[in-house]
Order: structure tokens, then sequence, then C-alpha cells
């Protein structure tokens, strides 16, 4: 998987290891998404089954995960 730094890369670990992640991707720089009073560039794309749906979700700032996926 492509990743931008060593915080994407866990990201991109934790969505291989995760059962309810079915597919999840990089994105490129050129995709933008309008969003209120702005444009914005999420950094991946998940797709994501909850309570056994599948739900599309954009990760915007993949940095704010720094902590997330570090056992306490």
């Amino acid at each position: 998987m492509v990743y931008d730094s060593d915080i994407e890369l866990e990201l991109s670990t934790a969505f291989e290891r995760s059962d309810d992640i079915k597919l999840c991707t990089k994105l490129p720089d050129r995709f933008k998404i309008d969003i209120p009073r702005e444009t914005n560039n999420p950094d991946w794309v998940a797709l994501i089954e909850v309570y056994g749906k599948e739900k599309l979700y954009f990760v915007v700032k993949s940095a704010l995960f720094t902590d997330a996926f570090k056992p306490s």
C-alpha cells in the first residue's frame, strides 16, 4: 500500500488488519471534495462494515491518528 509517512504506514497497517474494513486506498493529491466553506483533499477512503452495512468514509487528516493505534 502507498503511504507518505510513518503515521500513514501505521494507519494502512491497521486498515489491513481490520476485519471491518473491506477496502481502503490512499487518494491522490488531485482528489478533492467540497465541504462547507472549503474544498478538502482527503488522505484515504475506506469502505467499512458497520452493523452489517457497508459505509464509505474519507479520512481527512491521517496525522490526527498518531496515537490511535498504539497499545495503551
